[in-house]
């Protein structure tokens, strides 16, 4: 007797299973049979939030997805994190494609996208690692930020139909040896083709009328502004050309290939992250250049000195670390350099955001009473940080400014300061213990670091804007 109600016990646990693998999403319906999800019906696919389509549940049991037609849309993270997807049939009803719809299918190695889609959106592939081919049909004109960040593409073409790539389109994507921009582009964004580790060569249509190359390298028509240096260049040293004015975001990502470049007197703007993780040793900033983005150049493990035209309106150089002319900002402090304690300059006021990111050789920083402000990310990941004094003339710590330094023991923080921004202390795993008075802390502040003792204030406070700054 017992037997034969555990048997219907189970038969009816296995046609509950069963059945809950269909079902319907607003007007559609959606079935798994054989390892196959089928989505049918007509109209759009609702969007959903991440893993919370319906069939997310079951994403184990089927390795293909059919959009059948009348399926008009793919809702926002459909697909999400269905790692054992391999192949998707997408019906030429479907004219868009949302945002993360296959967002780290990890296993997906080609897709045709239909040409009724017109634009492909944000993350719509990233991550998808095996993803090698793409066929992008020739009704596509926008490519949206980071749609194939990260993925498998050994190779892509770029249709005549596309009109803009935006931020980060392309990062990451290591298995791209080169690119082609046709002629009907006439925007590309920051980031769109850097990290791209075994990238050489960047060619663009001679008819295009917003972008040039030069020797692989990647420019605006007229040459002012230096958009993208290929990673995977063999060069070991680089003349920017005397035409550039304005040197792009990531321009020069990850060329660690290049010991040595050259910065002309023509050059006005040095723009965000230009030099990240590259590895020369020395750079020097001409008189021309009056705007210098903070990150410009953060991550050089190399760099051990930033030298200053003497004659340049702006900047200047003191033992290789630069500030503003009348040292009352100090901008960035190279990455490479050996000493292991730095004391800043009494004349300084304010410290920069991402100053000294990634500085790992740095033990202990000296800050002076003259200081009123610290920007976001300020010491982020200096690793080797074990103490750093903060005065009691600064009012708030920023976000992310001491963040990912793992060696930070212990911090004292003044009564003056009123807030403690997002992250600002985050991944300090060996923070045992912190004074901070009455501040507000913001979100995830503390997150990763050892036992805090924190006060019972916990309002989110906006953290203090940077102030004015004399920069000539």
């Amino acid at each position: 007797m017992i037997l034969q109600k555990l048997n219907i016990l189970f038969l009816c646990t296995a046609l509950c299973s069963a059945t809950a693998q269909s079902g319907t999403t607003d007007k559609l319906t959606w079935s798994i049979s054989e390892g196959t999800l089928i989505i049918s019906g007509e109209g759009d696919m609702p969007d959903y939030l991440r893993e919370k389509s319906p069939w997310n549940s079951f994403k184990k049991s089927f390795n293909k997805v059919v959009i059948e037609n009348g399926v008009s849309r793919i809702g926002n993270y459909a697909f999400y994190w269905c790692n054992n997807v391999t192949s998707v049939t997408i019906s030429n009803s479907v004219t868009s494609i949302g945002e993360s719809a296959f967002f780290s299918c990890h296993q997906l190695e080609s897709v045709k996208i239909p040409n009724s889609v017109t634009i492909i959106e944000n993350n719509t592939f990233r991550g998808c690692s095996r993803l090698t081919t793409v066929i992008i049909p020739n009704s596509v004109t926008t490519i949206k930020d980071a749609a194939f960040e990260s993925s498998g593409l050994t190779s892509i073409i770029i249709p005549n139909s596309v009109t803009t790539i935006s931020n980060g389109v392309f990062f990451g994507c290591d298995g791209l040896t080169s690119i082609k921009i046709p002629a009907s582009v006439t925007s590309i964004g920051a980031r769109a083709f850097a990290s791209c580790k075994n990238l050489s060569k960047i060619e663009v249509d001679a008819k295009n009328t917003a972008y040039s190359v030069n020797h692989g390298v990647l420019f605006c028509k007229e040459k002012k502004t230096l958009f993208m240096y290929p990673e995977s260049k063999t060069d070991s040293s680089y003349i920017i050309p005397a035409s550039v004015t304005t040197i792009g975001e990531w321009a020069f990502y990850g060329c660690r290939r290049l010991t040595s470049i050259t910065i002309p007197n023509s050059i006005i703007t040095i723009g965000d992250g230009a030099f990240w993780f590259c590895t020369f040793t020395s750079v020097t900033i001409p008189s021309s250049v009056t705007g210098i983005s903070p990150s410009a150049f953060a991550s050089c493990p190399n760099l051990l000195e930033i030298n200053v035209h003497e004659d340049n309106p702006v900047y200047c150089s003191i033992d290789g670390v630069l500030f503003s002319k009348d040292q009352s900002t100090l901008v960035r402090y190279p990455s490479g350099k050996k000493e292991c304690s730095y004391d800043i300059p009494s004349t300084v006021t304010a410290i920069g955001s991402d100053a000294f990111l990634n500085c790992s050789n740095l033990t202990s920083v000296f800050i002076p009473n003259t200081v009123i402000y610290i920007g976001s990310g300020a010491f982020r990941f200096c690793s080797s940080l074990t103490s750093v004094n903060i005065p009691d003339t600064l009012t708030a710590i920023n976000d992310d400014t001491f963040a990912g330094c793992l060696d930070l023991t212990s911090v004292t923080i003044p009564k003056s300061v009123t807030s403690i921004g997002a992250r600002a202390f985050s991944g300090c795993k060996k923070l045992t213990s912190i004074n901070h008075g009455t501040a507000t802390i913001g979100e995830g502040a503390f997150d990763g670091c050892g036992f805090v003792k924190l006060g019972e204030q916990k309002t989110i406070k906006p953290v203090l804007e940077l102030p004015e700054v004399n920069l000539k």
